[in-house]
């Protein structure tokens, strides 16, 4: 749901970003009444939790996963996050 939010907070190159998303719940149930639809959509958005997302650990997940490079001297790890982004969204 929010990997284009993610993608797009990798590319800014700041070191501590963080978002804040909505924990989004499906299928409250099999009533087909709209009414009572409407309701639940109601409670559950007056009821809901939010999430903070440190995109700074995965920041760290990647230079872990990518710091076994045959020449340290030439890596960047933010060439490394565009790469990732770049092929992240080329292959879809």
């Amino acid at each position: 749901q929010d990997a284009d939010l993610i993608m797009l907070g990798l590319v800014s190159h700041e070191p501590h970003f963080t978002l804040l998303r909505e924990v989004v719940v499906f299928g409250f149930g099999g009533n087909n009444n709209n009414k009572n639809a409407l309701k639940t959509v109601m409670r559950f958005t007056k009821e809901s939790d939010f999430q903070l997302l440190h995109l700074s650990v995965l920041r760290e997940y990647l230079q872990v996963e990518f710091m076994r490079v045959p020449n340290p001297e030439i890596y960047n790890l933010e060439r490394v996050i565009d790469d990732f982004v770049f092929l992240t969204f080329l292959v879809g």
